[in-house]
């Protein structure tokens, strides 16, 4: 079962503490980023932006509607193995755009909601299908190990769930 977490680590790198961190840390939770132009973006990987920090106080980026709707919509999904509004849960990027309108911070960055939408969509369902198995077998269910001590006087045998 180790195998199935270290294949979702390896498939999304930057999102295997998830279950750690109890989802998405982006939009102001626990991490926000700002790009060399100074625009206030929710995550390295979120080229979109509603405040620049050179027009705005970082108090007041950290409160737009932007990342005022990234936070209430957290955690994105229940299986934190699929924390990201970009490619594990594109349908809650596209409603927070369409909620909030900001702007995109680069040339292509739109393309993650119109041109590459289908391809994003399918790709988290295939991913949902495996990241489904893994949470369900290995963190709601993890298996359990019993260990006995043989040379014991008593016999103690002990049984705990695995942290690995």
């Amino acid at each position: 079962m180790r195998r199935n977490r270290d294949t979702v680590r390896t498939l999304s790198p930057h999102l295997f503490s998830g279950p750690h961190v109890r989802g998405c840390i982006a939009g102001g939770r626990r991490y926000f980023h700002i790009n060399a132009n100074g625009d206030v973006e929710p995550c390295v990987y979120t080229h979109i932006a509603m405040n620049n920090i050179k027009k705005v106080s970082l108090a007041e980026a950290l409160d737009s509607p932007l990342f005022r709707a990234i936070r209430k919509s957290q955690p994105h999904d229940k299986n934190q193995l699929r924390p990201c509004m970009i490619i594990d849960n594109p349908h809650i990027y596209r409603e927070i755009i369409e909620e909030t309108k900001p702007y995109f911070t680069h040339k292509g960055a739109e393309e993650v909601v119109t041109r590459m939408k289908d391809e994003l969509d399918a790709y988290a369902a295939r991913f949902g299908v495996f990241a489904g198995k893994v949470w369900r077998e290995e963190y709601l269910n993890p298996p359990s190990v019993t260990t006995s001590c043989a040379s014991s006087s008593i016999g103690a045998s002990m049984s705990m769930k695995s942290s690995s």
